[in-house]
């Protein structure tokens, strides 16, 4: 995951067809699980500074049409703390985004769900009805107890026909 943010060719191609199959495949089970199709898109921004657009928001405006898109700037203060904690202040939200009803929320690495849950709360009290997370990969930590005992109890090997929202296969 970190490749492709760096230019990997290999690793963005990855990275790009992870996350448009997932959406493209699991569009209608974002509307069932939501109650209506998504009518934005946001990403969930890297917390490092980085400069220009963010290597996600490229992939994602590739195949999302006519689904426009929130932008969700990075708000990086002194009083932040732990980046990865859940802090909604460590967004701020463009004005544009306060009209949508239900946002799809794009995370490329999930490691412990705080960030895309501190931008999903953001857009929330913006006013957004709904918001649906998706993230491209999990980060897994065997040194964790908790995810020892994840990856110890997994069955099979990833599956992208697997939906994320049913768990079923669409």
């Amino acid at each position: 995951m970190h490749a492709y943010k760096r230019g990997g060719a290999t690793s963005y191609q990855l990275v790009a067809s992870l996350l448009t199959y997932a959406v493209v495949a699991h569009w209608n089970c974002i509307a069932d699980r939501g109650g209506t199709h998504p009518d934005a898109w946001a990403y969930v921004p890297s917390l490092s500074g980085r400069q220009g657009l963010h290597p996600l928001a490229r992939i994602a405006s590739q195949f999302m049409g006519r689904v426009p898109h929130v932008p969700v700037p990075v708000h990086v203060s002194e009083t932040v703390g732990d980046k990865r904690s859940f802090n909604p202040a460590h967004f701020v939200l463009s004005p544009s985004g306060a009209g949508s009803r239900h946002v799809l929320l794009l995370e490329d690495t999930w490691v412990g769900g705080g960030r895309l849950q501190s931008a999903s709360a953001l857009l929330k009290t913006a006013g957004v009805d709904q918001v649906t997370g998706l993230s491209v990969a999990r980060w897994l930590d065997p040194g964790r107890e908790p995810t020892k005992l994840f990856i110890e109890g997994l069955k099979e090997n990833f599956d992208p026909d697997v939906c994320p929202y049913t768990g079923a296969h669409c």
